[in-house]
This record gives structure tokens, C-alpha cells and sequence, in this order.
């Protein structure tokens, strides 16, 4: 008759490295901590006028005016100016020079 050692030797086994690995089977087996990286700078949402911007379409365009929260106006040619959801800039080329408001006194 044969021993039933070699089963409970692999049985023994299987609960420590299930102990010891997360995840693996048992249930109450404690998570390693996940990693939190750091957010980068959203510049999507800071862009402002003057700012070169590539659209999720793929145009590229100056902003010439920030209409709100939620919109932009982006011209795309001479004298073709476009309203774009400031959500749908993929990326921004190149920060503009800070615009100067123009004074009444000039």
C-alpha cells in the first residue's frame, strides 16, 4: 500500500506559496501596494492665446481666442478662424509670447 506522504508534502507546498504569493487563489491574501505616479502638468487645459495647438482632427492652428472653459477659437489659415472644444486639443506645439491687451490710451 502506498503512503499518501507525497500528497501532503505538495499540498503543504501549494499553501505557502500561495501565501506568500498575492493573488493567488486565496482570498484574503493582502495586495502588494500599487505604484501612484505622479500627475504630470495638464497643459491641455492651460493653453492660451497665441498658443500652437494640433487638434484630435489633426489641424493645426494658432488660438486667438479663448472663448470660455469649454471652447476655443483656433485659426487654422489666414482669416479662417475656427470654434474648437478646448477637450478635443491633442497637444501643444509651442507656447505663445504672453499677448499684450491693448490699452485705450495707445
Amino acid at each position: 500500500m502506498r503512503s499518501n506522504r507525497p500528497a501532503l508534502k505538495t499540498a503543504a507546498v501549494l499553501i505557502l506559496v500561495s501565501a506568500f504569493l498575492p493573488g493567488c487563489g486565496t482570498p484574503g491574501a493582502p495586495q502588494p501596494p500599487s505604484l501612484k505616479l505622479p500627475k504630470p502638468v495638464n497643459d491641455l487645459q492651460a493653453v492660451r492665446k497665441g498658443d500652437t495647438v494640433i487638434t484630435s482632427g489633426g489641424l493645426v492652428g494658432k488660438i486667438t481666442k479663448v472663448v470660455d472653459d469649454d471652447q476655443i477659437e483656433v485659426e487654422v489659415a489666414d482669416g479662417v478662424r475656427v470654434r474648437q472644444m478646448r477637450s478635443m486639443v491633442a497637444d501643444v506645439r509651442a507656447k505663445g509670447e504672453p499677448v499684450k491687451e491693448e490699452s485705450a490710451s495707445s
